[in-house]
């Protein structure tokens, strides 16, 4: 009798240690529902920005997020990962606590002439996500507008 009630409560004891371990592997990665890459920003192109932003988000229990924080990349890169981290989806979970989750968003410049199917983002399991983006070439072309007609003044000098 005392081996059975010895090998019930190892059994349970192995039982709860599994659940919690379940749920805690649970909580670490929520699973993804939907996500976005990031626009490449105008501005970060222009000064040929690149690199790696980590943003740190809260999730509710309903799988949306609650809050962006960029823990570390470049300054100009991170306003746009925060943006585009609040509008990733994760599957909701029956627990009622806050979970986290660290999302990656790699930003790289292609060579001129790189072909459009190597330039769509990639997304990489569970959280990361790399934009690719070529530098924009700006031309400037002469106005076809007509030069403006100056103001004649009507003040004349006096004589």
């Amino acid at each position: 009798m005392l081996l059975f009630m010895t090998i019930r409560t190892l059994f349970l004891v192995g039982m709860v240690a599994f659940l919690c371990f379940s749920i805690a592997s649970a909580q670490d990665n929520p699973p993804v529902r939907e996500a976005l890459p990031p626009i490449y920003p105008a501005i970060a192109l222009s000064v040929r920005a690149t690199g790696t932003v980590i943003v740190e988000v809260q999730i509710s229990p309903d799988g949306l997020v609650t809050s962006a924080h960029a823990v570390s990349g470049t300054g100009t890169l991170k306003p746009i990962s925060e943006f585009t981290a609040r509008r990733w989806l994760f599957a909701p979970s029956d627990l009622s606590t806050i979970r986290t989750a660290r999302l990656t968003f790699r930003f790289t410049i292609v060579p001129d002439g790189t072909d459009s199917k190597d330039r769509v983002p990639i997304f990489k399991p569970p959280y990361e996500v790399e934009t690719r983006s070529e530098v924009p070439h700006i031309v400037q072309t002469p106005s076809s507008d007509p030069a403006p007609k100056r103001k004649r003044s009507h003040w004349r000098r006096a004589t």
